[in-house]
Formats: C-alpha cells, sequence, structure tokens
C-alpha cells in the first residue's frame, strides 16, 4: 500500500511540472548579445524590413537614426546628445579585430566600398587637387580598422601614402595591413620597420623612414607638393580641396608650430644625455628613458634648441634639403639620439636655419592639428577621456574642433567612442560632393560662355 501511495505521488507531480511547461510554452530565455562592430549592426538592420517611426524614437544604429545623431553631434546639439547617451547604442564602438580586417581584405572590393575609398580617379578629384598631389606618412602600431578608417578618409589617387607599422605589433596584425595596402595603389608601407619607444629618436626615425620613401618616389612619379605626417589616431577636418587651399597659401612655406620660449622641464631634454632602459613593472617590461646627470654637447651649426609639434606640413624642397642633400639635418639627427622626446625639437631647428627652403625664424600658428591638452584642463574640456596627457574626443568635442579650422585633428580611439570618425566621415563627404556639384556647374557656365562667343564670331 506504502508502495502505490509513493507511485501515485511521483505522478502526480510529474503532472504538476508537465502543466507548468506546457504553461510557460512560449517563454525562452535571452542569448547573450555578441559583440560586433557598428558597421555590422547597422548592415544587418538595413537587411531587415523598414518601420515608420518618429525621428524622436529613431534608433541610432540606423541609417536614419545615424543621420540624425550626426546632425546633433556636428552642429553641437547637447540636449540631443545627452538624449543619444542614455542609449545602450551610444556611443558608437567599432570593434572590428584585425583578424577580421584580414578576411574582408582577401576581396579588394569589399575593402574599398567598406572604409568608403573613391570609386574611382577620375571621380575623387578637382583638376586643381591633381595640380598639386600630396604625401600622407602614418604612425601606427596597433588597430589596422582604424588605420583604414583614416586612409579611406584622406585617400586621393593621384597623392602617396606611407604606413610605418611598429615593428614590435603583431605579424597577424602587419599580414592583415599588407593584405589591405596591396588593395591600394598609391599607399606604401615603409621600407624599414623599426621598434618604435615613446619619447625615444624611434619615434622620429620612424617618420623620417617614410618620409625618405617618399622622396624616392618623387623622384620617379608623383612629385608631390607638401607632406602631412600624421599617427593612426589623426582624422582629417578639412576635405582635401580644403587641405590643398591652405597649403597653396602657404606660399612654398614650412607650417611648423613650436614655441621659442621653453621652460627649464623642455630645457633637461637637450641638457642632459637620456638613455633608453628596460625595467619591470608589475610583472610587465616596460621601455622607456632615463634622465641622467651627464650634461649634452651643445647641438651642432650654432642652433638653439626650441620644441616643435611633432606632425606639421613641409613642403618637398624643405624635406629634400633635411633629410638627403645636406649634412645639417643628419648633424642635427645624431645629436638628438641621447636626448628626450626628439620629435618635439628637430623639425623647428630645421626651420629656422638659414638655409632652409621654406623656413622662417619664427614658429607657425597652429593650422596642422587641433590637439587638447591636459596641461591646459582647466580651460579646455574633454568629454572623452584622456590619455598620455591628451583629450580622446567624445560626441560633445566634435562641434568644437571642427570649428578650430585645423587641417585634422587628433585623437580618436574608435574602440572607445567611434562618434567622430563616424559623423565627421559623413560630413567631409557632403562636403565634398558640394565641391564637385559646384565644379560642374563652374564647367557649365565656361561650356556655355565657349559656345556663346562662338556664336558672335
Amino acid at each position: 500500500m506504502k508502495n502505490v501511495f509513493q507511485g501515485c505521488l511521483i505522478c502526480l507531480t510529474c503532472l504538476t511540472l508537465v502543466l507548468i511547461l506546457i504553461q510557460y510554452r512560449g517563454m525562452v530565455l535571452p542569448k547573450r548579445k555578441a559583440s560586433v562592430s557598428f558597421d555590422s549592426r547597422l548592415h544587418k538592420h538595413k537587411a531587415g524590413k523598414r518601420k515608420s517611426i518618429k525621428s524622436s524614437s529613431l534608433r541610432n544604429d540606423t541609417e536614419a537614426g545615424i543621420q540624425q545623431a550626426c546632425k546633433a553631434v556636428i552642429d553641437g546639439d547637447r540636449k540631443a546628445i545627452k538624449t543619444l547617451r542614455q542609449s545602450s547604442t551610444f556611443p558608437w564602438k567599432d570593434t572590428t579585430t584585425d583578424e577580421q580586417v584580414l578576411n574582408i581584405a582577401r576581396n579588394c572590393t569589399a575593402l574599398k566600398m567598406r572604409y568608403r575609398f573613391p570609386p574611382s580617379a577620375a571621380a575623387d578629384a578637382t583638376p586643381e587637387e591633381r595640380d598639386f598631389p600630396l604625401a600622407y606618412t602614418i604612425l601606427a602600431n596597433r588597430n589596422v580598422n582604424q588605420i583604414l578608417l583614416l586612409l579611406g578618409a584622406v585617400y586621393r589617387a593621384h597623392n602617396v601614402h606611407c604606413v610605418h607599422y611598429d615593428a614590435k605589433s603583431p605579424s597577424p596584425s602587419f599580414l592583415a595591413l599588407k593584405r589591405a595596402v596591396g588593395c591600394l595603389p598609391n599607399v606604401f608601407l615603409s621600407s624599414a620597420r623599426i621598434v618604435v619607444t615613446y619619447a625615444h629618436v624611434s619615434r622620429l626615425e620612424a617618420d623620417i623612414i617614410c618620409m625618405k620613401d617618399m622622396l624616392r618616389l618623387a623622384e620617379s612619379t608623383v612629385k608631390w607638393k607638401y607632406l602631412i605626417n600624421m599617427c593612426s589616431q589623426d582624422f582629417p577636418a578639412k576635405t582635401n580641396l580644403q587641405v590643398v587651399r591652405s597649403l597653396r597659401k602657404l606660399n612654398g612655406s614650412n607650417s611648423i608650430q613650436g614655441e621659442l620660449q621653453i621652460d627649464s622641464a623642455t630645457q633637461r631634454r637637450t641638457a642632459f644625455l637620456h638613455k633608453l632602459i628596460t625595467r619591470y613593472k608589475s610583472g610587465m617590461k616596460v621601455t622607456g628613458m632615463r634622465h641622467t646627470r651627464k650634461r649634452h654637447r651643445p647641438p651642432p651649426y650654432n642652433m638653439t634648441v626650441v620644441k616643435n609639434s611633432a606632425y606639421n606640413l613641409f613642403t618637398r624642397e624643405f624635406l629634400q634639403w633635411a633629410l638627403l642633400d645636406g649634412p645639417i639635418g643628419p648633424a642635427l639627427l645624431e645629436w638628438s639620439q641621447d636626448t628626450y622626446s626628439p620629435d618635439e625639437h628637430y623639425w623647428l631647428m630645421l626651420n629656422r636655419h638659414p638655409d632652409a627652403p621654406g623656413g622662417s625664424l619664427l614658429p607657425s600658428s597652429a593650422l596642422a592639428r587641433t590637439v587638447t591638452w591636459y596641461s591646459k584642463k582647466k580651460t579646455v574640456e574633454c568629454n572623452g577621456f584622456w590619455r598620455h596627457g591628451i583629450c580622446v574626443f567624445g560626441a560633445e568635442d566634435i562641434h568644437k574642433v571642427l570649428a578650430a579650422r585645423r587641417l585634422f585633428i587628433n585623437k580618436f580611439d574608435i574602440t572607445r567612442d567611434s562618434t567622430g570618425p563616424v559623423c565627421i566621415r559623413r560630413d567631409l563627404d557632403r562636403r565634398a560632393s558640394s565641391e564637385t556639384v559646384d565644379r560642374n556647374r563652374l564647367k557649365e557656365r565656361m561650356d556655355n560662355s565657349t559656345v556663346s562667343n562662338r556664336g558672335v564670331d
């Protein structure tokens, strides 16, 4: 009898469980959302069926939502940006890995479409731009995806572009970059790769490797007018035509920003010898520059030590003189080997030499870059975050940095916030399209004028 009772109890329990399962048969546990890039989310949404929704409720990862969000970012609408930040999908982040780039680069057409390289040489520039070719050098040590976003924004078929990828970066990453560059005419990897260490002369030498490559290229193919050196976390603030027109106004002068009066801390960078050391911090290997008590000899050719920005606008004639033709540049480079951050004194010291082509005793105004330094934190704002004493810009900063009228912006990190590059690229494309329309209208007026004049004859 006891066994019968226990059997009935078990059956009753099983029946109860079955009823519960039937009652909740439509419920499923939520799946963990995969980490995908901003671009892939947008692509998947565009492939789906669109719904008619009010603009106030647009998702900021849809095409219409991106347009609305970018308008707020470019216009500096703080209230709208604040509303955007309440969404879980904003700020946008691009987490595309080097491995994913490697796969994309297997198809050159897909790569060019993804990073929006111009479809043809005829479509990407005006005659005014083609008559004024430029050279770009880019220093990078990680994130091939961000390098390609920058290249896609500055690339023109009549320009030349060189990328130095840090020798200590992983080989698979370099392979991804190499395969991508193979799809892009007029983009070259540097002829040599070196390990770049912060504040060490290697930072300057990496720039010089690409610069010499571009000078050799000018001897045989593209005789570019100016060279613009960049890092992979830069992004253009102007269209190529706007850059060309700004450079024309320099009338063959270099634009090297700097300071003639330097403080005691900056003086110690060159007054004393520095050496590269390796130490271990929290179990990690750290390499950096250390100040010694040994005084450095005076610079060659009776030069005066000054301070300059590491990123500038150089004429081809100046770089030819500084790096290849004369003894002054190599002598200063040799003297700079044991100094701290020589990329921040080398260029202005050369530019002030009486023989420097396009040189000047005075530093230039800040035309090349918009940079917000931590030392000015009390008077400026940074809505992103600080890295190495520089603001990595957030959405609220974009309107301000575009209004600064500089040619380029430093810096962005698309893995943390890709809002700036996404919205600025859209704005650049809009402006470039307007330039094309204006060019076509001008050509039409000139053609009509020619026909009219023939009619008079």
